[in-house]
């Protein structure tokens, strides 16, 4: 494929800048870098790239939103947010089919199939961990024993 199809090119005409504090962002220091189709080698667009000092800014952000509105909500609406991110990657798993295939190269079938489902899996199952968050925890026995899992909040999580 040389030329991705419908709202991905519309995506990928604009620069990505980063997204901090629930705000598009260009990096502090004002650095991009380019990404490149490898199937072409052509410029797909132009993303911010983070420095130290972003990372910083978001991870400030993400505590403070842990103990904003997030943390009085109850687990299950949490959890309803988190499965509706998962919803949405699966209504939009064409579009982000095409542009995983023009990112990496991989067949848009395999993303179809494989990567976006599981993305959108991962969302809807966390949003039922959600739910176990803040609990004082659960067990039940097993033989003589007794299994126990506690689940609660420790801190930001920055991935790439």
């Amino acid at each position: 494929m040389t030329t991705p199809p419908g709202l991905a090119v519309d995506f990928l005409a604009w620069s990505h800048p980063l997204f901090i504090d629930g705000e598009f962002a260009d990096a502090l220091d004002g650095k991009t870098f380019e990404t490149i189709d490898p199937g072409t080698g052509k410029v797909l667009s132009t993303v911010a790239e983070a420095s130290e000092r972003d990372v910083d800014r978001a991870v400030a952000a993400a505590r403070r939103a842990t103990e904003g509105p997030w943390s009085v909500m109850s687990p299950s609406e949490r959890g309803r947010i988190v499965h509706r991110i998962g919803d949405l990657i699966a209504e939009h798993a064409e579009e982000l089919a095409e542009l995983e295939s023009l990112d990496t190269g991989k067949p848009a079938g395999a993303a179809l199939t494989v990567e976006i489902p599981l993305a959108a899996d991962m969302f809807w199952y966390m949003a039922g961990a959600a739910r176990r968050i803040k609990r004082s925890g659960w067990g039940r026995e097993k033989g003589d024993a007794v299994l126990e899992q506690y689940l609660e909040t420790k801190s930001v999580v920055v991935a790439l």
